[in-house]
């Protein structure tokens, strides 16, 4: 539980400052690839902001 939680809680600090920000969104999120496989896709935080309302987890064709 403790494991859970710390990843949870680490994605906003974490992945609105390292790593690469694919697409335009207006802010400062990024896709973070250790935390999208540590919380189950979590990490692709700049994909969640430039499509908020996409329930697609994958963007690109492959």
């Amino acid at each position: 539980m403790v494991y859970v939680y710390h990843i949870t809680f680490s994605i906003n600090s974490i992945c609105h400052k390292w790593r690469k920000q694919v697409w335009e969104s207006g802010d400062s999120s990024k896709n973070n690839w250790l935390f999208g496989l540590l919380a189950h896709g979590e990490g692709w935080h700049n994909n969640h902001h430039a499509f908020e309302y996409s329930a697609r987890q994958g963007l690109e064709w492959w």
